[in-house]
């Protein structure tokens, strides 16, 4: 099974190679025990996420499915900055973790209005 977003949100990880911890969101206290191929829905070679320990695969809760929200921890400041509206997919929501265990967005979701926000239309002659 494949899950995720997309490399257009988290682009690091093609461009150098890097790894990024991850959790399922709504099953983090139950045991990672089955293999998933982590990857999103464009279509490019870079849209498949590393795998863990020299695998191609990473360990999610078996019950682990279609809607389920996966966090990719410690991906740090520049990935906000990295991401794009690559083939038209709005750039994702960000969160942060408070010191008291807090999640608070930090960036919204762009919505279709925001990927043709700055589009001008040449007048006709």
């Amino acid at each position: 099974m494949c899950i995720s977003d997309s490399f257009n949100a988290l682009l690091e990880h093609t461009n150098y190679a890097w790894y990024y911890r991850t959790v399922v969101a709504s099953r983090a206290g139950e045991q990672a025990d089955a293999e998933f191929r982590l990857a999103g829905p464009l279509c490019d070679g870079g849209d498949v996420f590393a795998g863990d320990a020299d695998s191609p695969y990473r360990r999610f809760p078996a019950a682990t499915g279609v809607g389920d929200v996966i966090a990719f921890l410690d991906a740090g400041a520049y990935t906000l900055e990295m991401m794009s509206p690559y083939n038209a997919r709005p750039t994702a929501a960000a969160f942060a973790v408070t010191a008291a265990g807090r999640l608070v967005p930090v960036r919204r979701r762009d919505t279709a209005e925001d990927l043709a926000a700055h589009d001008v239309v040449p007048a006709g002659d």
